[in-house]
């Protein structure tokens, strides 16, 4: 049910960006740093990314910030797992364009 109910109110660009996070989670980045990476990698708006990751803050899926390095909390954890596993980051990817 949680599943469900997360990847209802996520958007796509918030399902690809909770994935990278997850990705790149343990590198030491802070929130900035990773808004940076994944817009230059992904040729996104900077604004675009960072506005999408203090939404995830915000729904309790992400820690960090104050020159912390980010992290992903328990849910956001698992949540991303299980968009990896079941192949979602690719279709968040897809429609976050």
């Amino acid at each position: 049910m949680f599943m469900r109910m997360a990847k209802a109110k996520l958007t796509p660009l918030q399902i690809f960006l909770l994935v990278e996070a997850r990705r790149r989670e343990g590198s030491g980045l802070t929130l900035t740093g990773l808004a940076r990476d994944i817009s230059v990698r992904g040729g996104l708006p900077l604004s675009t990314v960072k506005w999408n990751l203090a939404k995830l803050r915000e729904l309790g899926l992400i820690t960090g910030g104050h020159r912390r390095a980010f992290g992903l909390t328990a849910a956001g954890r698992e949540l991303a797992d299980h968009l990896l596993e079941n192949g979602a980051a690719e279709l968040g990817r897809a429609r976050g364009r």
